[in-house]
């Protein structure tokens, strides 16, 4: 009995039994015959194709809803299934036959729901519109109760993380219909994903937006669903620097201030300009604060410069340098000035409680 398809030393599949209830797990059942794929069907003694085995072992991690490189075993190496290679021999070797092309293309299929890491080969062989209509309206099926169950356990949130591995590997955005035709339901799941801090997560998830914002009807809809990402993230930096340019007006982002690094708190001066002013006097003491933690904190300058009227740029350093110098002699004034006056009511509160009790005796 063949139990082990062997591709290399790092790639392989077994059908050995779960052990993922064990602890520690035993060790690794000694296979009775180890068999590299590609000589699987130029052994005499092998009956079944290629894609006979393929097939069954596909459905099988289908059915088990694991993403990744999990190993049907419960181990964790790289699949054969997800090698190119595999899928160039079984293209050359039985993608003539009508029938045969079929079930490469329903097994691949299959397969990219789990994994997106073929996206580029399988489209390119079988096209991209034909992909793509198979993959939206999975996408947009709804999650059944099984799904929503494991979507809250570490190891099997698949549902949601294997549809926003198909929204990144969308090649062009722009032209997608499921981001052109469902854009309210894609921000529902988007709701799922945080940790932008990765830049290539970043990257196409403001891709994403930028096609599902784009939707004037639904504006006020989509600017809660922005506040509420905010709200929720467990990482509000890179949160609010990939969200911020979709946000409209920013000063909805004022309750976040005191939560942001220098350069996202300088965004938001920046992007009020003069208009923040007002709210100066509320900010005061942590912008002053962080003035005076070094140079590098110094960037806050340039919004302070936008509400105020100042122009950074001149062909003289030094009317810069002396620009810069006014703004933080300005704020720290200002500081001042409001420590005083807090000193100065202290003091008259102190007086009004000294004749009170002068009054008494």
């Amino acid at each position: 009995m063949i139990n082990l398809i062997q591709f290399e030393t790092d790639a392989w599949v077994s059908k050995a039994p779960r052990t993922g209830d064990i602890w520690p797990p035993p060790p690794p059942t000694t296979p009775d015959i180890t068999i590299d794929w590609r000589h699987l069907e130029s052994t005499p003694e092998i009956k079944v194709s290629l894609i006979d085995v393929s097939i069954p072992l596909v459905n099988i991690w289908s059915n088990n809803g694991h993403n990744g490189t999990r190993g049907m075993g419960g181990q964790y190496d790289k699949l054969y299934l997800l090698s190119d290679q595999l899928f160039k021999f079984l293209i050359a070797k039985h993608g003539d036959g009508d029938t045969q092309r079929e079930q490469i293309f329903n097994m691949y299929i299959k397969l990219l729901k789990l994994n997106m890491s073929l996206y580029q080969q399988v489209t390119s062989v079988f096209g991209l519109e034909k992909v793509q209509t198979e993959l939206d309206q999975w996408f947009l099926e709804q999650p059944t109760v099984d799904d929503v169950w494991k979507s809250h356990a570490f190891e099997d949130r698949h549902y949601y993380r294997d549809r926003l591995e198909y929204l990144w590997a969308i090649p062009d955005k722009c032209t997608s219909p499921l981001l052109t035709n469902h854009k309210q339901y894609v921000l529902d799941l988007l709701l799922f994903q945080d940790g932008y801090s990765v830049d290539s997560i970043f990257k196409q998830m403001s891709d994403v937006l930028c096609m599902v914002l784009e939707d004037a009807q639904n504006h006020d809809i989509n600017q809660r669903w922005l506040i509420n990402m905010l709200e929720k993230t467990y990482t509000i930096d890179p949160s609010f620097r990939l969200l911020q340019p979709f946000i409209q007006p920013i000063d909805q982002c004022l309750r976040f201030f005191h939560l942001l690094d220098t350069s996202n708190m300088n965004t938001i001066i920046t992007r009020m300009g003069p208009s923040f002013k007002q709210y100066y006097k509320h900010c005061e003491q942590l912008i002053v604060g962080t003035l005076e933690k070094g140079l590098e904190e110094l960037i806050l300058l340039q919004g302070i410069a936008k509400f105020l009227g100042v122009s950074f740029g001149s062909k003289n350093n030094e009317e810069d340098c002396g620009a810069i110098l006014e703004l933080y002699s300005w704020t720290t004034a200002q500081h001042q000035h409001l420590c005083l006056s807090g000193q100065v009511l202290s003091r008259q509160r102190n007086g009004s409680n000294i004749e009170d009790t002068g009054t008494g005796t």
